[in-house]
């Protein structure tokens, strides 16, 4: 099925991670080009919060889009293994076993960063939008 859940959820945090770079970057560029900024410490501090939401929202969105084939393959791999020949060996589906257990404990790590980096994103945003930039 193309349209798994899978793709799904992808889809869907990369959408709202690009909406919100994209939100980011035209704020920094308000801030930057209006000369509202000065040289006050509240605005040095919301450009400095602004750019560490880029870069880790820039940092999400790669991994996201490194997880969502990783996410396929491995469920390609679980259908594949479900029609696997009775001919196969124990020692052949114990290293097909051993590659998808592998597979999720990389792909579960990804996913548990992202997790991480979105919720950072989430509170630096919150604290930007809280000093009134």
């Amino acid at each position: 099925m193309k349209n798994s859940y899978v793709h799904q959820k992808t889809g869907s945090q990369g959408s709202l991670t690009t909406a919100l770079l994209v939100s980011n970057v035209s704020l920094m560029k308000n801030l930057l080009q209006t000369g509202k900024c000065g040289d006050s410490d509240k605005c040095i501090a919301g450009v400095t919060l602004l750019c560490v939401s880029i870069l880790l929202q820039v940092a999400a969105g790669i991994m996201l889009v490194i997880l969502a084939p990783r996410e396929q393959k491995s469920s390609n791999l679980k259908k594949k293994d479900r029609q696997s020949s009775a001919l196969e060996t124990e020692e052949i589906i114990q290293e097909k076993a051993n590659i998808r257990k592998s597979r999720k404990i990389l792909n579960d790590r990804i996913n548990t960063t992202v997790l991480i980096l979105t919720f950072l994103i989430a509170v630096i945003n919150i604290v930007i939008n809280g000093i009134g930039i």
